[in-house]
């Protein structure tokens, strides 16, 4: 299902609003997987849509660039690597937290994400702004977002440590891992078709980036639905402990 959304996202348009698209369908597919209650499932397509969301604001088309380059491919596949794991990282977090967001008070969720906000200021200053580690081309320079997600994601996990009781904790814990897996994988494995096509240009088939695509939605998805599924009896408990004391 996200492997899908991934490739209507690239035939829709991009950015934020774009990745929006597989945040919604890989949530409704888990909903769908674990029987979730309707009022349940609008909550955490809410969080889904803006956890996927936020990778967009990634810039990563000179990372790519990189991969058709022989000279630099190993550079474009460590930036694609990287911005593929903090795509997964915040996703499954954020989606994770949208599980147990009836379960906590609604004045830490709000605080959590102040907190991302300020860690997203703090990756941007310190890392992207001066471009300490930068995975696109300095002679056409682009502003980079990757340190400013990285950095506001782990302050909004730090932040949740403490204030979450073990198990909500466990389980924004277990999806983010996933996510960072998976997202890591995708981006990563799947840049390589993009080396596959510039080693091939008078091939019949030309959609490399496409087929990219596809697999970064089917690997990060991949993972986000085996974190749902192992957490499966815990999300369960989530909502029947709500249905039975309402």
């Amino acid at each position: 299902s996200m492997m899908l959304g991934w490739g209507l996202r690239g035939h829709i348009g991009g950015g934020p609003f774009g990745a929006m698209i597989p945040g919604a369908m890989v949530v409704l597919s888990l909903s769908i997987l674990l029987r979730m209650p309707a009022t349940l499932t609008a909550v955490v397509l809410v969080f889904g849509v803006f956890g996927v969301g936020l990778g967009g604001e990634m810039t990563y088309g000179q990372t790519l660039g990189f991969l058709r380059n022989p000279d630099t491919v190993w550079w474009g596949t460590a930036g694609t690597t990287l911005k593929g794991a903090v795509w997964g990282l915040n996703a499954g977090a954020v989606l994770a937290l949208g599980l147990v967001f009836r379960q906590i008070p609604k004045k830490k969720v709000i605080i959590g994400f102040l907190l991302m906000m300020a860690g997203m200021v703090v990756g941007f200053k310190l890392i992207n702004d001066p471009m300490v580690l930068y995975f696109s081309d300095p002679e056409n320079p682009r502003h980079e977002s990757w340190a400013a997600l990285l950095t506001g994601g782990l302050a909004f996990l730090a932040y949740f440590r403490f204030v979450l009781d073990r198990n909500q904790f466990i389980l924004l814990r277990r999806f983010a891992f996933w996510g960072t897996l998976g997202g890591g994988l995708g981006f990563g494995l799947g840049g390589f078709w993009m080396v596959m096509g510039s080693q091939m240009p008078g091939t019949v088939f030309t959609a490399w980036w496409k087929s990219m695509e596809f697999t970064f939605g089917l690997l990060l998805g991949t993972s986000l639905g085996y974190a749902a599924w192992i957490s499966r009896n815990e999300i369960k408990s989530f909502f029947s402990d709500k249905s039975s004391s309402s």
